[in-house]
Parts: C-alpha cells; sequence; structure tokens
C-alpha cells in the first residue's frame, strides 16, 4: 500500500506510514536481483526520501524481503509504553 506524506515533498511515496507516530515502512524490493532500491540513481532518490522523513521526524524502517517478517515485531517494540 502507498501512502502520501503530504507532509514532506520529497519523501511523497512511502510504502506505507503512519502520521500519528511518524513511522513509515519501507519495502525495499529488488536487492538480490539488481532492481531499483540497488543501482545507483534508485539508491540516490531513496537515500533522499529517506533522510527527508528523518529530518522532519519519522522513523524510516527499512525491510528487503527476507527480513519483512520483522515488521510486527520491530511495530511492537516500537509502540511499546
Amino acid at each position: 500500500m502507498e501512502i502520501k506524506a503530504e507532509t514532506c515533498a520529497r519523501c511523497a511515496r512511502l510504502n506505507s506510514c503512519k502520521k500519528v507516530i511518524k513511522i513509515a515502512i519501507e519495502a525495499e524490493g529488488g536487492v538480490w536481483t539488481g532492481g531499483r532500491h540497488t543501482r545507483g540513481g534508485g539508491y540516490t532518490k531513496d537515500a533522499e526520501k529517506y533522510n527527508a522523513a528523518v529530518v522532519l521526524g519519522w522513523r524510516v524502517l527499512r525491510y528487503p524481503a527476507g527480513l519483512v517478517g520483522n515488521v510486527v515485531d520491530d511495530l511492537k517494540v516500537l509502540m511499546a509504553p
């Protein structure tokens, strides 16, 4: 699911974000097949997007395919009182 993050022009397309708690989740595709996230231009644009989100106070969690299963556990830790 793609949700537009209106608060940041450079991070306009994070895979998922929750504005109330400022946590963005990015699924990094193609890391083993030379996909966009690992090639020069794509990697650079992703870095700009992630850095812009962090500067605005967001926490960005990045997951390649092999780590997507960790999302729920990571969110539980981040949201624990």
